[in-house]
């Protein structure tokens, strides 16, 4: 009975190790089956806001890469430097290896009139896309197609000038479309060190607030000017000589009326939090200033259903060298007769402001 059982466990044995050497020599055929049939899909990369297109070279490098450029690459909000919306990064379809198809977003860019790899993969996907639709989308975009998360967006017309001008166009649309993915991005980028439950509770309690805090805030002595319907928050990263600040305010309504939530209104509330905001200078603060570029307003369905007016500019340490962006959200809340706002400004001397200001931009968002 022994050697029954051995032998059994002898050819199971046997069994494994001819399977084993099947999917090696077969260039893993197998395993590539069976992550397939379990929807396996790599994490995908990529820095917030970086985008990889699939273009061919010379079409990137003429007047219809100039014009995904221009739509995708323009100034981001205001800061003290040109920083581009996205970071685009160019790739022809023939290099497109394994590696590079698990960055997050991915834009595949070709005239359909002209020959090659980038044209076949647009008219392989296009062809699922008319089967689902029952016609030909101006463009579309598939979610998780080699990495997850991920999103691939199609551009193409019949020809090169009819796909520049799509694209001139409907900048506006296909921004927000790229947005969709990298909003996640950012919003998991702002909270990588955790969410901060102290300071979240507290504002619920204090402010009747549901607004999530990163746990790499702390919040700020405000000694003499500690007022209850002010709360300030700050980050500082050492390393790079980072510091980020969130101020938070509740403004009753005065004389129990609407106030209007004008744009003099939004730069004059939050100088007056800027009262507060003070360097080693003597008579030091911080204040709004455009006369180097213009603030720039406007508006943003929050994540709670209100509606907010936004400010965005740049900010100057009086008697002090000290400066940098600022994002201003404003908001009414009726039910507590009250006007709600949330400033957020960084001093980054050393870095890069955009990835900062998305960040404060995508914990105001959730609000």
């Amino acid at each position: 009975m022994r050697d029954l059982i051995q032998n059994v466990l002898l050819v199971v044995v046997c069994c494994i190790a001819l399977a084993l050497n099947f999917a090696c020599d077969s260039g893993g055929a197998v395993e590539d089956t069976l992550k397939r049939q379990a929807n396996y899909l790599p994490t995908s990369s990529g820095a917030v806001d970086e985008v990889l297109v699939v273009m061919d070279e010379e079409l990137w490098k003429g007047t219809l890469g100039d014009s995904l450029r221009s739509a995708f690459m323009d100034e981001y909000g205001v800061l003290p430097q040109f920083e581009p919306r996205f970071n685009l990064r160019q790739v022809r379809a023939t290099h497109f290896a394994n590696i590079l198809k698990q960055a997050a977003s991915i834009i595949v860019v070709s005239p359909l009139n002209k020959k090659g790899a980038e044209t076949d993969m647009i008219q392989e996907s296009l062809r699922q896309a008319e089967s689902q639709l029952g016609k030909r989308p101006p463009h579309f975009a598939r979610k998780d197609v080699w990495a997850k998360p991920q999103q691939v967006v199609y551009l193409y017309a019949d020809t090169d000038k009819a796909l520049q001008e799509y694209i001139s166009n409907n900048k506006e649309t296909l921004i927000d479309l790229v947005y969709k993915l990298e909003d996640r991005k950012a919003r998991t980028n702002a909270f990588i060190a955790g969410t901060s439950d102290g300071l979240s509770s507290y504002i619920k309690k204090q402010f009747q607030l549901e607004m999530e805090i990163p746990a790499n805030y702390q919040q700020v002595d405000m000694g003499e000017a500690a007022d209850p319907n002010i709360l300030w928050l700050r980050a500082d990263n050492d390393a790079t000589e980072e510091v980020t600040n969130i101020m938070i305010t509740s403004l009753p309504y005065p004389n129990g009326k609407t106030p209007v939530l004008s744009q003099k209104f939004l730069i004059e509330e939050r100088d007056k939090l800027g009262k507060i905001v003070q360097s080693q200078a003597e008579g030091s603060y911080a204040y709004s200033y455009d006369n180097v570029f213009p603030y720039q307003f406007d508006s943003r369905n929050l994540q709670g259903g209100k509606t907010a007016n936004i400010a965005r500019g740049l900010w100057r340490m009086k008697n002090d060298f000290m400066g940098g962006p600022f994002l201003t959200y404003v908001f009414d809340d009726p039910a507590n007769k009250r006007v709600v706002l949330l400033d957020g400004f960084a001093y980054a001397p050393k870095v890069e402001k955009r990835p900062i200001m998305r960040r404060l931009d995508m914990i105001f968002k959730g609000v």
